[in-house]
């Protein structure tokens, strides 16, 4: 649905890095454009020391929306899930 980027803060006023998430926008897929705009209805309500923060967002100027979020450092999703035992196989207390 979105794409992540690793941004930085460019004015130079002090470093700071963020995640840009931007929505794969195909023009007439509304459905994706309502659900990303819940998201970020939902993250800007948000506050809790283990989501990540929701700093800004807006419009690019081919109409697709995007969030600029904390960046938080670690390992992707994706291989986190790879590296682990599947669901089923974890035991809990």
């Amino acid at each position: 649905m979105s794409t992540v980027f690793l941004g930085e803060r460019a004015d130079g006023q002090y470093r700071q890095q963020v995640a840009i998430k931007l929505l794969r926008y195909h023009h007439g897929a509304s459905s994706q454009r309502s659900r990303f705009d819940i998201e970020r209805h939902i993250l800007a309500t948000l506050e809790h020391p283990n989501i990540s923060r929701l700093l800004d967002g807006g419009t690019c100027a081919d109409g697709r929306p995007y969030l600029v979020m904390e960046h938080v450092r670690g390992v992707a999703i994706d291989t986190y899930c790879r590296t682990r035992p599947p669901v089923a196989a974890r035991r809990y207390p």
